[in-house]
């Protein structure tokens, strides 16, 4: 939509009198001819519009955030999310004199997987993998997607004992756990 500026000789008489009421600051309802336009469906066409747009300039942001921080196949966070809350939550732990374990989590054979069965079946073996570990950990324990077939988590409050013990617990889950990759 363009606005078009006008001097007052080139008006016609309806623009005219909104013109001359504005410059005189008349307050009150706008002119008939204005609020006719108001009413009018091209100005509906530009609010439904202006609409989208705000609705747009509000959920998209959102939007790109979640994606800035989120592996859209898996949904758990990516290396660039974690690494920073990684260090964030190291340097608290640091400070209380708390412990926390890091595991990295390889799927093993995956690269097999890839070429035998299809990337399609691997993007579902990785969420499936992602789910697994997710269901295994507590909620103040951090996951993501390192890289590949690479997870990593931070197990906070947890030594080396407890870390083993949620690793076994991961490796046994995913090895019970069965895909069925388009029959395969």
């Amino acid at each position: 939509m363009r606005l078009k500026l006008l001097s007052p000789g080139a008006m016609n008489a309806d623009q005219k009198e909104v013109h001359d009421e504005a410059i005189a600051g008349k307050r009150g309802a706008p002119p008939a001819p204005m609020m006719a336009w108001l009413g009018s469906p091209e100005m509906a066409r530009h609010a439904t519009r202006l609409g989208e747009q705000l609705r747009f300039n509000t959920i998209f942001p959102a939007k790109l955030s979640e994606i800035a921080i989120r592996v859209d196949l898996t949904g758990i966070s990516n290396r660039r999310h974690f690494l920073p809350t990684l260090q964030r939550e190291w340097d608290l732990a640091r400070r209380h004199q708390q412990i926390g374990t890091l595991l990295l989590i390889d799927a093993d054979g995956f690269k097999g997987i890839n070429d035998a069965h299809g990337h399609l079946c691997g993007d579902a073996l990785l969420c499936e993998v992602a789910k697994v570990i997710g269901a295994s950990l507590r909620h103040v324990d951090l996951l993501a997607r390192f890289c590949g077939e690479v997870f990593i988590v931070f197990l906070a409050h947890t030594d080396s004992f407890g870390s083993l013990d949620v690793a076994e617990r991961i490796r046994s889950r995913v090895a019970e756990n069965s895909l069925d990759c388009n029959g395969t």
